[in-house]
């Protein structure tokens, strides 16, 4: 779980991890697509552009790589071609196993705090009158369903050129690269299983080869606001008194 005194940190949420996915299977970003460079899976031949993807200048001319697409896309639909990489997010559960109970993220002086120096008994302490302090985040396991797709002659072989990258990347065990809204880098482990022959032979001539992994990532969530907290700045008073008094 991440925690640093005295440095403001960004959060992570569901979506930072979905670009953590993608980008660690090495897609990068060409205008609003992401794309799988095609050096990293050679003899791979990119899909063209068609009329629903891209624009009219585009349409029938290869693209820049081999698409990286979202399955939960934020609309309603997605148009895809093949070969592609599907990326799906499946639903998050709570992994209190890794909860390290209540403690804070980060605690830094709060806007406008002023420096002070107090007494504490033979000694000075030197600090500010209020801290902005945030929750540490709840652990989750995020699942994701990782497939690629390849269909034609060459399906099954670009489909495993594919598929050994990405076996490459995640594997039994790997760690993936997190950057959090503040831009700032994390690292989390992810744990695969697969891979699974999704295939769908409908014609030995329009045949579509698919392979899945199937991912956990062991991941954090923050979901509460940081708040500013006022700091005690001198010993408390001990009042004794006898009970019958």
């Amino acid at each position: 779980m991440t925690r640093i005194r005295h440095e403001r940190i960004g959060d992570v949420f569901l979506r930072n991890f979905d670009l953590g996915i993608i980008k660690t299977l090495g897609g990068v970003l060409i205008g609003n697509q992401y794309y799988l460079p095609l050096e990293l899976v050679p003899g791979v031949l990119p899909p063209l552009f068609t009329e629903f993807v891209g624009n009219s200048v585009e349409t029938g001319e290869p693209m820049p790589g081999i698409p990286v697409i979202f399955s939960n896309a934020g609309d309603a639909v997605e148009r895809y071609v093949i070969p592609c990489v599907r990326v799906r997010r499946e639903d998050p559960t709570p992994a209190l196993e890794r909860w390290l109970s209540s403690q804070d993220k980060y605690r830094t002086p709060a806007s406008g705090a002023q420096l002070l120096t107090i007494q504490y008994g033979a000694r000075e302490k030197v600090g500010y009158d209020k801290y902005e302090m945030q929750p540490a985040g709840w652990p989750y396991d995020i699942p994701y369903t990782v497939t690629v797709e390849a269909n034609g002659e060459r399906a099954r072989t670009n489909a495993q050129i594919m598929l050994r990258h990405a076996m490459g990347i995640f594997g039994p065990y790997g760690v993936i690269t997190v950057y959090d809204d503040a831009g700032d880098e994390r690292k989390y482990n992810v744990f695969g299983e697969g891979p699974s022959d999704l295939s769908a032979v409908a014609d030995i001539r329009d045949r579509t080869v698919i392979y899945a992994l199937s991912l956990r990532v062991a991941a954090e969530l923050d979901v509460l606001p940081g708040a500013d907290h006022r700091a005690l700045t001198s010993p408390p008073t001990i009042t004794a008194y006898r009970k019958d008094e």
